[in-house]
């Protein structure tokens, strides 16, 4: 299911959106790579559906009591995924809501399997270019702090691309700097869609 063209929805977005807000009965989990919005998109879909926001980059630190950065510089990233495996479990359990995940969270088998067992899965898919431009200059990605960012940057995002293609709904992050629109993107798609993904009471 993808949705790459505002002539696509923009025509039944706004009668969609004017409906009762419908009561989410699973978490929508947003996946992609760093730059591709999900944090911001995520909350604006939490606020559109009226329940709980969730960034677990932010989880893990405020459950470890350092930034992202000290965890891998003191402790490495296998530890980091270790206790995003876990801040991500956690998150699941707890009433629906809008989930934001680090870019590398959707990569781990056991990481998918609970996410597609009890939330819908919605990969932001961007293009090197749009997500260099975003991120260039930034000191706060660790994966980034290497000589040669920009290239770093163009193999992650080949080698996990697979991986995202796994996820149930996938909507373009590239055409629009403006993420209000993603939201829209997205709430079009789960509403259009309502009957389809089993996503909210009453459907």
């Amino acid at each position: 299911m993808k949705v790459t063209r505002h002539q696509e929805w923009l025509a039944a977005t706004d009668s969609l959106m004017n409906k009762p807000i419908h009561k989410l009965k699973k978490s929508l989990v947003f996946v992609g790579m760093m730059g591709c919005g999900k944090t911001t998109v995520a909350r604006g879909l939490a606020k559109r559906f009226d329940v709980p926001f969730v960034d677990t980059d932010r989880e893990i630190e405020r459950s470890a009591g350092m930034k992202i950065g000290e965890i891998f510089s003191s402790q490495g990233e296998t530890h980091f995924r270790e206790l995003e495996r876990v801040i991500l479990r956690q998150s699941l359990l707890l009433a629906p809501s809008s989930i934001a995940v680090g870019g590398g969270a959707y990569l781990d088998e056991e990481n998918r399997r609970l996410i597609d067992a009890r939330a819908i899965s919605i990969w932001l898919k961007a293009q090197t270019v749009t997500l260099w431009y975003r991120l260039k200059g930034q000191t706060t990605r660790p994966l980034l702090q290497t000589q040669n960012p920009h290239e770093t940057l163009t193999k992650l995002n080949d080698e996990r691309t697979p991986f995202y293609r796994m996820a149930r709904i996938h909507i373009d992050s590239d055409d629009t700097a403006v993420k209000s629109v993603t939201v829209q993107k997205v709430a079009h798609v789960l509403l259009s869609a309502a009957e389809e993904l089993n996503i909210f009471d009453g459907h």
